[in-house]
């Protein structure tokens, strides 16, 4: 090594180095806004100086000049001028090797001088390494800092951790990290406190039937929590009644298209779909009434189709009845045309039937006695009505065992004359105590609801309400109808006299067990 022969010169040369690495060190720790870029540069200048001087150490100036030279091309400008001057140094120092070669120093002086210097590069390699820690502690502390102010506590504790990696006793880092956890600490509390609001505010939309919006603030729970039992079991719980309350709206909707059918007259129909809901759900509120007033509804149109035709028979019959009047001696005449009881019956069951039309009832009543009901309406209205007790339980053995004694046309059971007991076909026992709340509705309407609503019928007679089942209605009729027709002849002088007058019943009784349950009088 002769380039060791010259101590003062690589003492200078050294001391020179020393300084320009403080120098950067210095430069770089004012310029900490550009972190990434200066980073990099730096670490790139440090690389191309240590290559710089490893060839000082074998005197391989050409090469050691060259990464100078690169060094300074990327140099901040507060480094240039020491890197120039460390540059023309190397160009001195290569002039001067020369004729170094040629001087003879004490060795021993120059390898001390030597390792001085060396520990002095050393301890600015030192300083720049502690330089890019410094760097990097102040990057991870803004990071964890930011993700503190923004409750991200576990990505701050993870970047504040990344300090201790550089140095475990930072006291930042330490301060720092105990705060987060203090925060995370206190989060908790608070999101125990957030858990039971999301279970208040899921339990109150359940209860006003807002499935969708309560599923939402058990997700929450969820998020904060996803094995919380309790949230998990009422999900469950509210997708059940998610589930039912699609059905019951289903079966709502059937139920409308029902009365659109019934609005539309369309009483097959509206009656078909309503069995239906009935089947799939029996409990289905008011399902029941709502069949029966369908029927009641097609009951009533065909019973109008009925009464029309046999406005029109009568009509064409009276003419019939004018065409056979011929005068008699003595002004006397009489109708050829049958004339019987028949024109006092449909005029008095007309009477009937325009009364309860006409007539409005309220009803509020809650498992009531069906007898009490009708005995309620039948003082209200004015209008006789009677009730088969065939159709309790408690009458059905007494009247078989009257039937089975000859005694035909015995007890309320009866229904007219030569009817025999033996033949009425029994009725199922069942309730027969009614709940129901009408407002203003025809005595005709409200009649029908409560008695269908039980399986229940009715038919008009002059005079009488017949209430039984529909079975025994069709099967019972309450009086046997006698026709005769009488041949008229030389009536005309008298047709204006012949007027027909309404059937009247001279007693109905209510719970008798003998004696006529209605009796008419004039034929």
């Amino acid at each position: 090594m002769d380039i060791l022969k010259n101590k003062g010169f690589v003492m200078v040369l050294l001391s020179f180095l020393i300084f320009a690495y403080s120098t950067c060190s210095c430069i770089y720790a004012k310029e900490e806004m550009k972190q990434q870029s200066d980073v990099a540069n730096l670490e790139q200048i440090k690389i191309l100086l240590n290559e710089g001087l490893e060839y000082l150490k074998v005197n391989a100036f050409i090469q050691a000049k060259d990464k100078f030279d690169k060094a300074l091309k990327i140099a901040p400008d507060e480094m240039a001028g020491e890197i120039k001057g460390l540059v023309a140094q190397v160009s001195d120092m290569e002039s001067r090797s020369v004729r170094m070669e040629e001087l003879t120093k004490d060795t021993k002086d120059v390898v001390i001088r030597g390792e001085e210097e060396a520990r002095k590069l050393s301890e600015l390699q030192q300083n720049i390494i502690q330089f890019e820690r410094e760097q990097k502690k102040r990057i991870y502390l803004e990071r964890g800092k930011l993700s503190f102010d923004q409750g991200e506590y576990e990505q701050a504790l993870l970047e504040f951790n990344k300090i201790l990696v550089i140095n475990s006793q930072d006291k930042d880092a330490n301060l720092n990290i105990e705060k987060t956890n203090s925060a995370i600490e206190k989060d908790k509390q608070m999101q125990v406190k957030r858990i039971q609001e999301y279970r208040v505010n899921a339990r109150t939309y359940e209860r006003d039937e807002k499935y969708d919006r309560a599923m939402d603030e058990l997700k929450k729970i969820i998020v904060a929590n996803p094995t919380d039992a309790e949230a998990l079991e009422f999900m469950e719980e509210i997708q059940l009644a998610k589930a039912e309350m699609d059905e019951y709206k289903r079966l709502e909707d059937m139920v409308n298209t029902g009365k659109e059918h019934l609005k539309n007259r369309d009483y097959d129909e509206a009656i078909k779909i309503w069995e239906k809901v009935l089947k799939e759900e029996q409990d289905y509120p008011g399902i029941e009434t709502l069949i029966a007033q369908g029927k009641f509804n097609k009951s009533k149109k065909e019973m109008n189709v009925v009464e029309d035709k046999y406005r029109a028979e009568r009509e064409k019959k009276m003419l019939e009845v004018d065409s056979a009047f011929v005068p008699v001696l003595g002004g006397v005449a009489k109708e050829k045309q049958k004339q019987t009881v028949e024109d006092e019956d449909f005029l008095a069951i007309k009477a009937i039937k325009e009364t309860i039309k006409q007539k409005k009832v309220s009803l509020e009543f809650t498992d009531a006695d069906l007898r009490s009901v009708i005995l309620f309406l039948s003082r209200q209205s004015g209008v006789n009505m009677m009730i088969d007790e065939a159709i309790f339980a408690a009458e059905t053995a007494a009247m078989e065992g009257m039937a089975a004694a000859g005694a035909p046309g015995a007890g309320m059971g009866a229904t007219g004359a030569g009817i025999g007991m033996e033949t009425i076909p029994t009725v199922p026992v069942s309730t027969y105590n009614v709940t129901a709340s009408l407002r203003d509705i025809s005595l005709m309407d409200a009649l029908s609801l409560i008695l269908r609503s039980r399986g229940l019928n009715y038919e008009i007679y002059p005079n009488v309400i017949w209430i039984s089942s529909s079975d025994r209605i069709d099967n019972v009729p309450m009086e046997t109808l006698e026709t005769k027709i009488f041949d008229l002849q030389f009536g005309g002088p008298i047709r204006g006299q012949l007027r027909p007058q309404p059937l009247q019943l001279e007693t109905i009784s209510f719970g008798e067990s003998s004696g006529s349950s209605g009796s008419s009088s004039g034929e």
